[in-house]
């Protein structure tokens, strides 16, 4: 990193860490969310693939372990990044020290991020503050209080609010696409705050301090919802980056370069929770992530709200059997749609149907 272009290429390898199998390429964006009141695993059976959506795992399951070690393994590449680019910085110029210092800012939101989710998914966990930890004797590992560890992100958190530009207002960064911003720090910093402030740490002081960080962030005028929801979609289908909304979005490469979910870095995000479609040549979709109707139905109740029919899918793709055409939009049940099926005297078939059938519309998640 004898330079800022080459700190760069060595940061955008701390961001690669969000790709892993065990990160948001399936567990942390879909397999871990998947055991709620809103969504469940499509069939009935507690194993396989629906072993961790039934709560039906133990310790040693293999996912656990996983996103374990690619949490640490992100933590750890981070801390690297962050000591050996301020054993460099001294030797920049005066641009590269200020595009250094952003990138610093940048390490230290992803840090944050990742421990974020090991303290919110693990309890208890070992904090990592440097990689000469890391080499240590795992005999000399202990457990921090999750206080701790949330004292520990908000530093680095401040940090990154402090040092980052918003995105519209980057000078930095030849491109920012799908890079961590002011926002993206202050929208991360109220979250963590907030859950701070909840079980089981429970430190009711930081109610106020999550409100005044999303103040901040709402009135700064730099960041907003798209008038057009529907814009979401089409974004993400184009790969477009568009930072009006989005505060901290992955990207995926697609296509799929070896054709194995498991090897991918376009992972199972639109798969997983896409569309069922069968039947079609060379397609198929399992959609293993389904809605369940009562939410929607409660959903619904809100009139007013636009998103509702645009964020599932009450049909299914495939081969229309009387044409032969392939992939139709396709009814779950002839017999009915979903406005029937959630009436209260409908007939069980019909209910079931549904219960089993309906699909998010495609692979995003909005997040608020």
């Amino acid at each position: 990193m004898n330079n800022a272009a080459e700190a760069q290429n060595v940061l955008l390898g701390v961001y690669r860490n969000m790709v892993e199998e065990g990160m948001y390429r399936y567990h942390l964006s879909l397999l871990f969310t998947l055991p709620s009141d809103i969504a469940k695993c499509q069939g009935n059976s507690p194993d396989g693939l629906r072993l961790v959506p039934s709560n039906s795992y133990t310790s040693t399951q293999s996912e656990v372990q996983t996103t374990w070690t690619n949490l640490y393994d992100a933590v750890y590449d981070a801390n690297d990044f962050i000591e050996r680019i301020q054993h460099k910085i001294g030797g920049y110029d005066d641009v590269d020290k200020q595009k250094a210092i952003v990138f610093i800012a940048e390490a230290r939101c992803l840090r944050a991020l990742y421990y974020f989710e090991l303290v919110r998914w693990y309890g208890h966990v070992t904090l990592m503050t440097s990689t000469k930890q890391s080499n240590e004797h795992p005999s000399t590992f202990t457990q921090a209080d999750a206080a701790e560890v949330y004292r520990f992100m908000e530093e680095d958190l401040v940090y990154a609010v402090e040092n980052l530009p918003y995105a519209i207002d980057d000078r930095f960064r030849g491109d920012n696409s799908f890079r961590l911003s002011k926002g993206a720090a202050l929208g991360l910093l109220t979250k963590v705050y907030a859950t701070w402030a909840g079980h089981p740490v429970n430190d009711t002081s930081k109610w106020e301090a999550a409100a005044k960080t999303a103040k901040k962030l709402v009135e700064s005028g730099k960041h907003h919802l798209l008038s057009d929801y529907e814009q979401l979609w089409k974004n993400t289908c184009n790969g477009i980056w568009d930072a009006d909304e989005s505060l901290i979005e992955v990207s995926f490469y697609s296509p799929a370069i070896t054709g194995v979910a498991a090897s991918d870095p376009s992972g199972r995000i639109g798969k997983w929770n896409g569309v069922a479609a069968s039947g079609i040549k060379g397609v198929r979709n399992a959609g293993n992530w389904r809605v369940i109707p009562t939410f929607l139905r409660d959903w619904k109740d809100h009139d007013n709200d636009k998103r509702w029919a645009i964020s599932f899918a009450d049909h299914k793709y495939g081969k229309n059997t009387a044409t032969g055409e392939d992939g139709v939009k396709l009814p779950i049940n002839t017999s009915g749609n979903i406005n029937d099926a959630l009436q209260e005297d409908a007939k069980d078939n019909l209910k079931k149907s549904y219960m089993d059938g309906i699909c998010p519309v495609n692979g995003i998640q909005r997040n608020t």
